[in-house]
């Protein structure tokens, strides 16, 4: 990545922007333009893929612009994505990009601007029920709020394992976030960071 690149930072759950803004702070320092998002909580525990996708799309619309806007037409547009919040952002992006054909742009489908790398930072990790639950109920300020998330997590749990053991249809939400990562045709390099 190099000037005069853009970054697209794609936050984690339950992130703030003053924490993106410290990553962009360090792109600004080497000339790199970014734009920073992060998915509503809800968004990504839910996986609401209509808003996770338009919010990807948004983005990524927005570093295109930047991109545009260079006089010399130089600059390339990666992805940093941030923990699961950021990898199911990238993942919308890839389900945007194969529901449609590909248009005159090299790499983009369907208006989708095309990611020329991208940084995975402890992220994708598709979360175990349990590891899921910890992660929402320390973003959950509420002692009675908690006590109510336990219980429908736990009916949520008991009802998905009732499900799989009486032979549920197709697969599951998991099973399907892995295929669209396996099937990530960008043709872009990526680094992937765990700590």
């Amino acid at each position: 990545i190099a000037p005069p690149d853009v970054v697209v930072l794609w936050g984690w759950y339950g992130a703030k922007d003053q924490h993106l803004l410290k990553y962009a702070r360090l792109h600004a320092e080497r000339g790199r333009a970014t734009v920073r998002a992060i998915a509503p909580p809800a968004d990504v525990v839910l996986k609401r893929e209509d808003r996770l996708r338009a919010l990807a799309a948004a983005s990524l619309g927005a570093a295109a612009e930047l991109l545009a806007a260079r006089a010399d037409g130089t600059g390339l547009l990666f992805v940093h994505a941030f923990s699961n919040g950021g990898a199911f952002l990238y993942e919308a992006w890839l389900r945007a990009r194969a529901d449609v054909p590909r248009d005159g742009e090299a790499g983009a489908r369907g208006g989708m601007p095309a990611i020329h790398g991208a940084i995975f930072d402890s992220s994708p990790a598709y979360m175990r029920p349990e590891v899921m639950f910890s992660v929402l109920a320390s973003h959950t300020p509420s002692p009675a709020l908690r006590a109510l998330l336990g219980c429908a997590f736990g009916a949520w749990v008991a009802a998905a394992k009732a499900s799989a053991a009486f032979g549920a249809v197709g697969p599951t939400p998991a099973e399907l976030f892995w295929s669209n990562m396996a099937g990530d045709d960008s043709g872009g390099p990526a680094l992937y960071l765990y700590s």
